[in-house]
């Protein structure tokens, strides 16, 4: 059985930040990324549940990242400024893969489904919105996309590698064995600035008020899926709960990502990565937008306690039960007012 250290138990108040450059090659086997990095995102994850990464790429020129990022939130208001009715079309069967707003647009959010660029769903989203066609979207969005699934797997891969289940588990086999079992999901937030009266586009002017008070734009929630990499415009907001019970501002440099353990991750690891729970809490006069990878199974896979966390006889059963990930959407959807204990309310009925 693989053997690594227990998650650490003294609190501690920095968050991880991260540097990765992109692999040589993506097989995990061939890499040159060493086990202490590997370890540092272990750490990361079962201490807070998050932390910070710059991701480069040495053949990629750091004019061209801040250019496709500009680009990105570029992109982004001219999604978010189409009528109510085009945004509406982006819709779903699937629980939190479409549309949705809160009362007042406060919050609002667009999906696409399996968004890795061979797949085509990035061009079908984009006809969607732009029936006579947005090139310049289409390219962008394609790009970031790309970026944030490479840098999606190489986290994991990364965490396989440091508990030493590298090539053990079914998630991180090859790029077919993740088309397989996995949905990369791509959304795109806005949050509207508490004093923007809802039309600045993101580009507001004037200071914040120091004394002003924060306002809550998006409740506390955990991620339902394996792992999440956000990247968000100037506007802070973020707030995310780490293991010993402390919200911690997460305020990253422009650029850099946000990594979050998902309820998926908590159940693959039975309990040694934590899931926080975050919120967005904002004040000012401009509104706040951000981008994210959501890596997740899809709909009809069973999400179980990885059996090599898992040893009887030393004291370590199983903390949860297999359910099938589709089954949890749907009842974190009926049951929104257990945000902050989704997964463990979904646990008692699921062990019933």
């Amino acid at each position: 059985m693989a053997t690594s250290p227990s998650p650490s138990q003294s609190p501690t108040t920095s968050i991880a930040h991260l540097h990765i450059k992109k692999p040589s090659s993506l097989d995990a086997n061939q890499w040159s990324i060493s086990t202490l990095e590997c370890q540092k995102v272990q750490k990361a994850l079962e201490t807070h549940g998050f932390f910070l990464v710059e991701y480069h790429d040495d053949q990629e020129q750091e004019q061209d990242e801040c250019s496709l990022l500009h680009e990105t939130f570029s992109s982004m208001n001219q999604l978010f400024n189409l009528p109510p009715e085009t945004k509406l079309k982006n819709s779903s069967l699937t629980p939190y893969y479409t549309y949705f707003r809160t009362a007042r647009t406060v919050y609002e959010t667009l999906a696409v489904v399996n968004s890795s660029p061979s797949s085509g769903q990035l061009l079908s989203f984009t006809q969607l919105m732009w029936p006579h066609g947005n090139q310049k979207f289409y390219e962008t969005m394609t790009r970031m996309s790309g970026k944030l699934i490479e840098l999606s797997k190489i986290i994991l891969c990364m965490l396989y590698k440091s508990y030493g289940v590298i090539g053990r588990t079914e998630l991180d086999h090859s790029a077919a064995d993740h088309e397989a079992t996995m949905d990369p999901l791509f959304r795109m937030m806005k949050y509207s600035a508490p004093l923007s009266n809802n039309n600045n586009d993101g580009d507001g002017e004037g200071d914040d008020d120091e004394d002003e008070e924060p306002i809550l734009r998006l409740t506390p929630h955990t991620d339902h899926n394996f792992v999440t990499v956000l990247c968000q415009n100037e506007v802070d907001g973020l707030m995310c709960k780490s293991r010993d019970g402390e919200w911690m501002k997460v305020n990253p440099s422009p650029g850099s990502f946000i990594v979050l353990a998902g309820d998926a991750l908590r159940v693959w690891s039975n309990g040694r990565i934590h899931a926080p729970l975050h919120k967005v809490m904002m004040k000012g006069k401009k509104d706040r937008l951000s981008f994210g990878m959501f890596i997740g199974p899809k709909g009809n896979k069973v999400v179980e306690v990885f059996d090599e966390f898992v040893d009887e006889e030393e004291g370590r059963p199983a903390l949860f039960k297999p359910f099938i990930f589709l089954d949890y959407l749907n009842f974190s959807l009926e049951n929104v007012c257990r945000a902050e204990t989704m997964l463990d309310s979904f646990e008692c009925i699921n062990s019933a």
